[in-house]
């Protein structure tokens, strides 16, 4: 944080200095105008126009940083919203296939050009054009999807594959992730994408959390599919099997995923403060469920590989366990 004094400047109004640092982050001169614009008691100073942001240009040179993260690099270039990316080696075509991959993964991102040692990469996404609540929406309703064809695909013990939804949710994550730090930076970019600046970084930890519980689904469906229901053989205990203890503890999750999202758009927190009330005994649950079900049957010739497996799904069920909990926290702290 920068302090700054009031100086009185003619009868009715007040100055203060700016940070040299952030006029020439935004290339800002003598004569430019600037915004001001008010969120609640704060005062915030941006550049705003759009027509003052400088095209930005990210040069990726393979002969110099590890071809290997090709792909990350493209990505951070993408959500720290360079509008062209230049991607040079001398010889790019064994390098095309992750370019035009990364490419597709992304929204609006297009080749431009490509030559034997250059690929020109251009950012075509219109603010305008993307809502940041919307984006929320399609995330909920891919992971809803997710939610019920997995609760489908366990009582019938069979397995699907989630990695293209996941995918789909990375797309809106990562250009979710781009939008909210341009509004970070451009404050009066928020209205644009209809919402409060001050909401932005609670924004930022819905979408990131949501990402992560679709991760979770997908790992936890491949999981089970893989070890081919080991979890749900055969259990000494009749009366309360392992298998139905997990389907329980798995409707709560759900549950609990399904009421703080319906909340989220209300903008209401019951199901929040239930589900972090909520947290440490369903974590214990889990732990006890793995404690159950290693006892209840043992395979002398392979109980290490047994219990390795079970406590691999368990521990999916737990870490989306701990991204739900994430999003409730997102919406606890949201300021009404």
């Amino acid at each position: 944080m920068v302090s700054r004094k009031l100086i009185k400047f003619g009868r009715n109004s007040f100055v203060i200095s700016l940070p040299k640092n952030w006029i020439t982050d935004h290339d800002l001169k003598k004569g430019d105008e600037v915004n001001i614009h008010f969120e609640g008691d704060k005062l915030v100073v941006d550049n705003n126009s759009e027509a003052q942001i400088q095209p930005r240009v990210k040069t990726i040179d393979l002969t110099v940083v590890n071809p290997l993260y090709l792909r990350k690099y493209i990505i951070s270039a993408y959500i720290r919203n360079y509008n062209v990316i230049e991607i040079i080696d001398h010889d790019i075509e064994k390098h095309l296939d992750i370019i035009k991959d990364s490419t597709r993964e992304m929204i609006a991102l297009e080749i431009m050009e490509q030559s034997k040692k250059k690929v020109v990469i251009k950012d075509f996404l219109n603010m305008n054009d993307i809502s940041i609540i919307n984006i929320v929406r399609r995330m909920d309703v891919i992971i809803r999807s997710m939610i019920k064809d997995l609760d489908d695909a366990i009582r019938q013990r069979q397995a699907v594959d989630f990695a293209k939804r996941d995918e789909d949710v990375n797309r809106l994550f990562i250009v979710g992730h781009k939008i909210l730090n341009k509004v970070m930076q451009h404050p009066s970019l928020a209205s644009q994408v209809e919402i409060r600046f001050k909401d932005a970084i609670n924004y930022f930890r819905v979408i990131e959390a949501l990402e992560s519980t679709a991760d979770q689904i997908k790992r936890l469906a491949r999981l089970l599919a893989e070890t081919q229901y080991i979890l749900f053989e055969d259990c000494k205990n009749t009366k309360n099997p392992c298998h139905k203890e997990f389907i329980v503890l798995l409707d709560e999750i759900n549950k609990t995923y399904l009421n703080i999202l319906n909340e989220f758009y209300k903008r209401k927190k019951t199901a929040s403060f239930a589900a972090l009330a909520k947290k440490s005994e369903m974590m214990k649950d889990i732990e006890a469920l793995l404690e159950h079900r290693l006892a209840c049957k043992q395979h002398p010739k392979g109980s290490q590989k047994f219990s390795a497996k079970i406590s691999s799904i368990l521990e999916k069920l737990q870490r989306y366990e701990n991204y739900v909990t994430r999003i409730a926290k997102a919406v606890i702290n949201w300021d009404s």
